[in-house]
């Protein structure tokens, strides 16, 4: 059923990996279910291991929910797919250094002197502009919260 799957994903986790895990189960795995016209139930889920996987990838930062929408089809279709590597084949996983994030921001900030000053002018919508051009340059693959963090360190 699926109550006792949701147990199975969510046993031992806090409530907001519980909230994570309902979330992607009704919007997401539902949704996919009924696109495919096929029905609601535990059996037509990723396996409990994979969908776990998946849920604790997006806690740790390491998956974007983008990231995650692509993968969960893969994973209804074959339930023994492996998470994390598919993820990495595909280019899906977040870059979280510090370091190497910091670079492209200050290649960004040096690329766009007109943007930072509109931005320092009191223009406050330009920091997402600094946001999108730092995910834009690395491919997608940037965390974007640690982006956001760096640039308010720079700008400010």
């Amino acid at each position: 059923s699926i109550a006792v799957y949701f147990d199975e994903v969510t046993n031992g986790h806090d409530t907001t990996y519980q909230t994570l895990a309902a979330n992607y189960l009704v919007a997401d795995i539902f949704g996919i279910l009924k696109k495919e016209s096929k029905t609601i139930t535990a059996n037509n889920f990723p396996s409990s291991v994979s969908f776990k996987t998946l849920l604790e990838m997006i806690q740790k930062g390491e998956l974007s929910s983008r990231g995650a929408k692509d993968l969960l089809p893969l994973m209804i279709i074959d339930k023994t797919i492996d998470v994390k590597k598919v993820a990495e084949e595909k280019g899906m996983i977040q870059k979280n250094d510090p370091e190497l994030l910091k670079t492209i921001v200050h290649e960004v900030i040096i690329e766009n002197p007109n943007q930072v000053a509109e931005y320092k002018n009191g223009k406050e919508s330009m920091f997402m502009f600094f946001v999108g051009q730092c995910m834009k340059k690395s491919k997608g693959a940037g965390n974007p919260g640690v982006f956001q963090e760096l640039l308010k360190e720079i700008l400010i």
